[in-house]
């Protein structure tokens, strides 16, 4: 199941349609992942996104916007407050850190 979002975390992904694609129950997804990597799907969707977010963040040209766009945030706002949630900087801040 990880892999499977390793691979689609880019695309519109919910508990539901992830359930879906493997043919079995949100709340059982939600227990395998609670009890297996102690993080909720959500939890761990995100950590997917903001992992690949950053190499964007640091190594491209892309805007801030296409870069939440192109991994799977909805808007601006949620990737800035989980950006800044796990790197406690806003994107534009620590990509002007670290290229200093």
């Amino acid at each position: 199941m990880t892999q499977y979002i390793d691979l689609h975390y880019n695309e519109d992904l919910s508990i539901d349609n992830i359930a879906q694609h493997f043919n079995i129950s949100t709340g059982y997804l939600s227990r395998y992942f609670k009890s297996h990597l102690n993080v909720t799907v959500k939890e761990y969707l995100i950590a997917v996104r903001l992992k690949k977010a950053r190499q964007d963040v640091l190594f491209s040209n892309y805007t801030i916007l296409e870069i939440a766009y192109l991994h799977g945030f909805p808007n601006l706002k949620s990737f800035i407050n989980a950006f800044k949630k796990v790197y406690h900087d806003t994107p534009a801040k620590y990509r002007e850190k670290v290229r200093k």
